[in-house]
């Protein structure tokens, strides 16, 4: 006979493991029944069971619990967080898988991991967290993307940043406060789906959808801080510290002529140009965001003055997201975001002047001590008093000029699915996007750069819209111990963007700030690009009794960039996946997961301009006064893909403990490769984009981590490392070199080295016996073999040669966070080596009296100045105009780029509910947080994180003063109601 129990009131409290925070919206179950509650702003709840009966509490982002009620009636859980759970399901874009049947190298991050820097994108965020990720600053002006890179360069003509998909489309705008998760794809297995867009890796981006409550929430989020410029290193030289070097050029012999130059009365004049062209700046970033169980709406501003005068970036993101399910097979989701941005940016030469000025010029016209203007004074080439060689004032020009750029941005998108059966479905997704953009610049007639033409005004406008559309038709069914899943899908799209630029100068007032205030049209012209293209898309997965798991991969891709013929390309591959510890032999209470993974494929490179395969003509020009063409562009049928295979091999392993590792190990060979390449005089024709050239990176990455708790204490803690190797194998059938050039400086990419070598004389430091500067020679006999190697003190006697590559060979990241009782406190650090930085800056304030109207950099620390014979220094003497042409472009100014930044530290901590319960809110956090604190380096410019782009004026590891990144202070507080 069984035993019945009468029903009791059972109370009871809920709270986090990890904080001991109590947990609101805990779903409390009878197990085996629908009777349930849910826990309320505190906690707590209330429910009716009977002694025997299971509970059963649960909670997204927690593991489950189970406890049985016996004669007690007041019940005290904690829920341990579920960090396999948060992870489970990873997303792909075109499709979700579980972690435990993949079989391609991802990294999945939550937003939790990522918003502890304040920044105005996700890829900033980004770096030190993914391993074979490299996240550098090329500027840090506001506004100014990252530059981004996965597992090394993917081309040297068009290398390309990784493709950011959002909410399963391509494309699309999103900021940080939208961000649910990103996952990182790597390998050929994960980026295949995506063909040619994500040959150099792709970044899913999801965007947080519907609240998971019944009840609708409410989120404010506001940061606000300071930030000031990282100068590193790189210190200018102040009054007496140039005095004594300028009276070092001029010699003992020239004293008079130095202090007709140079009187001493100079000393009394020592005027900051850094600090006059540099400022505290303030940043902030609000949002306001309101959830529902199918809606959501989000608005985000970002506000970022930039640490150089007058330079700064502004944006409002509005975002609206609404699910319906129209029958219980029939769903859509829409979504628009709107982005309205600003910035204001400097000319070049203001920030070379902030570094160029000597300290004896003074910005306000001065005379016995007393300034005679206010403000900032106009300078002019013939002023009287201005000791430095250019004769302009960067404070005068900032004052009185503008540029900048303003942008706005309109992307719909529509996701429905109709369930056929329980195992077949449909699928559409369709993103529509709108743009326009203008760039201005206004010279003021009065002011250097517009004093010459009466005020010159400057302006570039740019338009377009797009579509991409992409069907599938999916599968999923299991049998016993056998899972499959399929897709099929179609994908096809269409941009166009009109261009349109305009200057004039001759302006009719000072005041004046649009082209039709002027009288004189300077320049003008435009162009319309359209590109289409479509693609065939699909994959196939099994799955076996849970262990084993297999996918295969196919895509076609068709250009409109490429010529008619060649235009498709076919992309296969494929990933196999081991899940080890779920093997009879293998079980053990000490191995959470042990897998062992493989993938192989291909993708393609479609990264060029239209039209390139055609020929075409410059119709810009005139004959006798008569338009004209002249030939621009030679024909080329077999313009076509540029093809990338990749192959990985991978393990993941988590112990029952916390801790985990993975450790991948690929190799990309890029083959095929879109050079624009020199042609020889006779075609007519200077270059051809041509399909010539191999190159290869292979390395291994790393993680190993912990996560769990030590009483009170959670612990979460990981590290990683990539070391990468790249080397070219092919440039051409005629040539083993290929040569990039910025201006006097080079690199080479020459087949058995890494790309982007730097190609120069190499610097054999300074002769003892009279502080001449020395480079090498290389000898050879007469059939070109290499006989010895000497020294030179004349520069064009010197060898150019092949120095070292701009290429890091690994980087990575420490992160780490500890909670405790509603404190949590995380940092970051990253860190890279291997690669070498030309320091352009020094060719000419560290050039040892060649440029004697600009100001130096001061030494460094283990640098030293030659001043008398027998002195082992590492600075050749000081020579007013130069000493032997030691300042010329040689490996002098090549550093190493090493470096080891501590990039944020972040404190927050969590309101006790119990405090909140008045106000309504559910929950509230504030935290202070800084950035860049701390850089670990022997480099003597500003920053050594330098990017990797291949420009007209700039190279990849070239730091020409740089805009440099802030140290920056940020308070910040998160409510949610």
């Amino acid at each position: 006979m069984s035993k019945i129990f009468a029903q009791q009131t059972i109370t009871g409290h809920v709270v986090s493991e990890e904080d001991n925070e109590p947990l609101p919206g805990v779903t409390v179950l009878i197990k085996g029944t629908t009777t349930g509650v849910i826990t309320d702003l505190d906690g707590d709840f209330r429910i009716a069971a009977s002694e025997g009966d299971v509970l059963m509490f649960s909670f997204v982002g927690f593991q489950s619990t189970e406890v049985t009620v016996g004669s007690q009636t007041q019940l005290n859980v904690s829920l341990p967080l579920d960090i396999q759970s948060l992870s489970e399901v990873v997303v792909l874009g075109y499709t979700s898988k579980s972690q435990k049947e993949l079989g391609a190298s991802v990294v999945s991050l939550d937003a939790k991991e990522l918003q502890n820097v304040t920044a105005p994108n996700i890829e900033t965020m980004l770096q030190g967290k993914v391993p074979g990720l490299t996240v550098s600053s090329p500027s840090g002006q506001p506004g100014v993307p990252a530059d981004i890179r996965i597992r090394g360069v993917t081309s040297i003509n068009i290398d390309r940043p990784p493709l950011i998909v959002v909410d399963g489309m391509i494309g699309g705008n999103y900021v940080p406060s939208d961000v649910e998760n990103i996952t990182v794809l790597k390998d050929a297995a994960a980026i295949g789906l995506y063909g040619s867009a994500g040959a150099a890796g792709v970044i899913i981006v999801t965007t947080k959808a519907g609240s998971s409550s019944a009840e609708p929430t409410f989120t404010v989020n506001s940061r606000v801080g300071f930030k000031e410029a990282v100068t590193g290193n790189f210190q200018m030289m102040n009054s007496a510290q140039l005095y004594d070097a300028q009276e070092q050029m001029w010699g003992e012999d020239n004293v008079i002529s130095f202090l007709n130059n140079r009187p001493e009365d100079l000393l009394d004049q020592d005027f900051d140009w850094m600090d006059a062209g540099f400022q505290r700046a303030m940043l902030q970033n609000h949002s306001i965001g309101m959830r529902g169980a199918n809606y959501g709406f989000n608005v985000d501003y970002y506000d970022e003055e930039g640490t150089f005068i007058n330079t700064n970036y502004q944006r409002l993101n509005l975002r609206g997201y609404l699910k319906m399910d129209i029958t219980d097979r029939f769903r859509v989701v829409t979504d628009v975001n709107g982005q309205l941005t600003s910035d204001r940016g400097n000319h070049y030469s203001w920030f070379e002047d902030v570094f160029w000025n000597v300290p004896w010029d003074q910005p306000t016209h001065m005379e016995d001590g007393v300034e005679v203007t206010s403000g900032p004074q106009y300078v002019t080439n013939s002023a009287n008093g201005w000791i430095g060689q250019f004769k302009r004032n960067f404070l005068h020009s900032t004052k009185y000029n503008t540029l900048g750029s303003t942008g706005n941005d309109l992307t719909w998108s529509v996701r429905a699915s109709y369930e056929l059966t329980d195992w077949l479905s449909i699928e559409t997704r369709t993103r529509l996007n709108t743009y326009r953009s203008k760039y201005k610049e206004y010279y003021a007639p009065n002011t250097d750069q517009g004093i010459a033409m009466n005020g010159i005004v400057n302006t570039t406008q740019n338009e377009g819209w797009g579509v991409l559309s992409t069907h599938f038709l999916r599968f999923s069914k299991a049998f016993g111990k056998h899972d499959f899943s399929a897709f099929v899908a179609h994908e096809g799209g269409y941009s166009t963007t009109n261009n349109l630029y305009l200057s004039v100068s001759n302006l009719s007032s000072q005041n004046i700030s649009v082209p039709d205030g002027g009288s004189n049209a300077l320049d003008w012209g435009g162009n319309r690009i359209e590109t289409s293209g479509y693609s065939y898309i699909s994959e196939v997965s099994y799955g076996y009794d849970g262990k084993y798991f297999l996918t295969g991969y196919w895509r076609a891709d068709a250009s409109s960039v490429f010529a008619k013929d060649t235009r498709v390309g076919y992309f296969p591959g494929g990933s196999i996946a081991w899940l080890i510890s779920e093997e009879d032999v293998m079980s053990s209470p000490l191995i959470d997961q042990l897998k062992l993974r493989a993938s192989y494929g291909l993708v393609g490179n479609s990264n060029i301009q239209p039209f390139l395969s055609l020929p075409t003509y410059n119709i810009t020009r005139q004959y006798n006064g008569n338009p004209g063409g002249e030939p621009d562009n030679p024909e080329n049928n077999e313009l076509s893909w540029e093809t990338t295979r990749m192959a990985n091999i991978g393990i993941d392993f988590v112990m029952s403990n916390g801790v985990f590792t993975n450790i991948d190990v690929y190799h990309k060979s890029v083959e095929n490769m879109l050079f624009y390449n020199p042609q020889a005089f006779s075609s007519g024709y200077e270059r051809k984009w041509e399909n010539t050239g191999d190159m290869y990176n292979r390395g291994i990455e790393a993680v190993l981590g912990y996560s769990g708790s030590v009483g009170d204490l959670q612990v979460n803690a990981s590290f990683n490392v990539a070391v990468n190797q790249n080397e070219v194998t092919r440039i051409s059938s005629t040539s083993d070199e290929q040569p990039l050039i910025a201006g006097n400086i080079q690199q080479i990419n020459i087949v058995g080295s890494p790309a982007f070598t730097w190609y120069m004389p190499k610097w054999r430091g300074v002769n003892p016996d009279d502080g001449t500067p020395q480079w090498e020679v290389i000898n050879y006999d007469v059939d070109g073999n290499e006989t010895g190697r000497s020294v030179t003190s004349n520069y064009n006697q010197a060898t150019f040669q092949p120095i070292a590559s701009a290429l890091p060979k690994m980087n990575g990241g420490f992160n780490a966070s500890l909670g405790y009782k509603g404190f949590n406190l995380s940092f970051l650090i990253t860190y890279q080596t291997g690669n070498s930085i030309y320091h352009y800056t020094r060719e000419f304030v560290d050039s040892d009296g060649a440029n004697i109207g600009i100001n130096l950099m001061q030494l460094q620390d283990g640098w030293s100045r030659w001043e008398a014979p027998g002195d082992q220094a590492t600075h050749p003497g000081l020579e007013r105009g130069g000493n032997n042409g030691a300042h010329f472009t040689s490996s002098r100014y090549i550093e190493d780029g090493d470096f080891l930044r501590l990039r944020n530290v972040n404190l927050s901590y969590n309101l006790p509910v119990r405090l909140l319960k008045w106000s309504g809110m559910k929950a509230a956090t504030v935290s202070v947080s800084a950035d860049n604190l701390i850089t670990l380096t022997n480099f003597s410019g500003m920053d050594p994180d330098i990017g990797l782009q291949v420009q007209d004026y700039s190279l990849p590891g070239m730091s020409y003063l740089k805009y440099p990144i802030s140290k920056q202070i940020v308070l910040g507080l998160n409510l949610n109601f």
